[in-house]
């Protein structure tokens, strides 16, 4: 998985995070699309899943814990819109962690 040397984001757990879209929101939010990208952000650190099921499945399975938080890149044809992964259950589901 590669690791970003920026600093790590911060995520308020109050629900304040105001700026970026919730995947609750979604009535179908496309988790298994190829052009959905994940975006980890656990113990201080920022890293992106890789391409590879099992390891967006690990992802899922720590996001569901309460060990990370998951924001999604969903690109359109104009823009790309990040969401808050405030559902890793059923991210989970979809990948069958």
């Amino acid at each position: 998985m590669p690791k970003s040397t920026a600093t790590a984001l911060e995520f308020p757990t109050d629900g304040s995070a105001s700026a970026l879209r919730r995947t609750s929101a979604e009535a179908d939010f496309p988790w298994l699309a190829k052009t959905v990208c994940y975006i980890e952000v656990r113990n201080g650190e920022v890293r992106q899943p890789g391409r590879y099921i099992a390891e967006l499945r690990e992802a899922a399975r720590r996001a569901v814990a309460g060990e990370s938080q998951l924001i999604a890149v969903w690109p359109g044809q104009w823009r790309s819109d990040a969401f808050l992964v405030d559902t890793p259950e059923l991210l989970a589901q979809a990948v069958k962690a």
